[in-house]
């Protein structure tokens, strides 16, 4: 994610700057033209012939060396688009250049390749809800439903999040363990939640979760995502 972020956010600094470039060089060809616009019309009729013609190279010399400048820095920001779409590829797109469909296919197996996908497509979403009274604190997981629950190999730590400086937490695993509810219907993706009471939204705590999961029903090793919040009356994860 933070490579991801990185390539991002120098793509897009790049197109800032390419079209701070263009507006910079667009305004000052328009600052010089109406200057040279503003001379020729205050001048006498006897000397706007001879304005005009000692200007017109000058604001030639102006308007293609704008050009130029706009044809380098779009040819930058093209190669530098060009660059990004080409390697920075999202998850799903890595999957399909890396299976056996791709144009670099690894040589996965197709459970492997399976695999691969349902981490993609079936991660986990922590979320907080509303409920009726007060809130809940949600783990939606895609690719399990409740009759999978104990092939999924499900394991949830809670931690309480109490010094986000520095980053230190307390187990909330004890206490919460046997508060989890099943909020989705048997045939729906496996949606569990355990309630949020006021006094804990209000104890300015954040929470710490770690999950561990098989992907799939033959995978053979569990995958392991982190969940962090830093405030418990707040939606997402």
């Amino acid at each position: 994610m933070k490579a991801g972020n990185s390539a991002l956010i120098f793509k897009h600094s790049s197109d800032v700057i390419a079209e701070s470039a263009l507006t910079v060089a667009n305004g000052f060809g328009f600052f010089r033209s109406a200057h040279v616009g503003w001379l020729v019309a205050n001048a006498d009729k006897g000397t706007k012939a001879a304005l005009w013609a000692t200007k017109g190279s000058r604001l030639l010399s102006i308007g293609m060396r704008i050009n130029s400048i706009g044809l380098v820095v779009s040819a930058a920001q093209l190669v530098i688009t060009a660059c990004y779409n080409r390697y920075s590829l999202s998850q799903y797109m890595q999957w399909i250049k890396s299976s056996q469909w791709g144009n670099e296919p690894k040589g996965m197996s197709l459970s492997q390749s399976n695999e691969q996908l349902a981490k993609i497509s079936s991660k986990p979403v922590l979320s907080i809800i509303p409920l009726s009274r007060g809130k809940a604190l949600s783990l939606s997981i895609p690719g399990i439903t409740i009759s999978e629950l104990d092939e999924a190999g499900i394991e949830v730590s809670i931690y309480w999040l109490v010094n986000h400086r520095e980053n230190k937490c307390e187990p909330w695993t004890e206490e919460i363990g046997q508060q989890w509810v099943v909020l989705s219907s048997p045939e729906e993706p496996l949606t569990i939640g355990v309630p949020i009471y006021e006094i804990e939204s209000n104890a300015q705590h954040g929470v710490a979760i770690e999950l561990h999961y098989f992907p799939t029903p033959d995978s053979n090793e569990k995958v392991v995502v982190r969940y962090q919040t830093i405030n418990l009356n707040k939606g997402g994860y």
